[in-house]
């Protein structure tokens, strides 16, 4: 697989867990849960592509 289709994959997962984790911590409010989970989707997204552009040089 292609270093985006990886990073894209783990990003929303990890953008899943994250924002299950903070509708739990939230009380349910969807728009506070929507921007930490979307924005830590995006950087996680952002550093694993670099990681493995850098790893998996080809």
């Amino acid at each position: 697989m292609s270093d985006f289709v990886i990073s894209l994959m783990f990003s929303i997962g990890a953008g899943a867990w994250i924002y299950s984790k903070a509708m739990k911590s939230t009380g349910s409010q969807v728009k506070p849960s929507l921007m930490v989970s979307s924005s830590a989707g995006l950087l996680i997204f952002i550093i694993l592509f670099y990681l493995l552009s850098v790893i998996l040089k080809k």
